[in-house]
């Protein structure tokens, strides 16, 4: 991350990993090093329905 655009902008509550990215556990060990908030992780065996998921989860937060 760009720390003008950290500097510059509210401090995010949650990280939500969905798709390809929810599977790596490399970028979510370095997002959680990085930025020690909480990272909801999703990791199912169905990343093209990332989108959907991804906005309930949304809804429900």
């Amino acid at each position: 991350m760009n720390p003008r655009y950290i500097a510059h902008n509210p401090i995010h509550h949650y990280i939500i990993l969905v798709g390809g990215f929810g599977r790596s556990r490399y970028l979510f060990n370095r997002l959680q090093e990085r930025f020690q908030s909480t990272i909801l992780q999703s990791n199912g065996n169905k990343p093209w329905t990332a989108i959907c998921r991804g906005a309930v989860v949304q809804g429900l937060l």
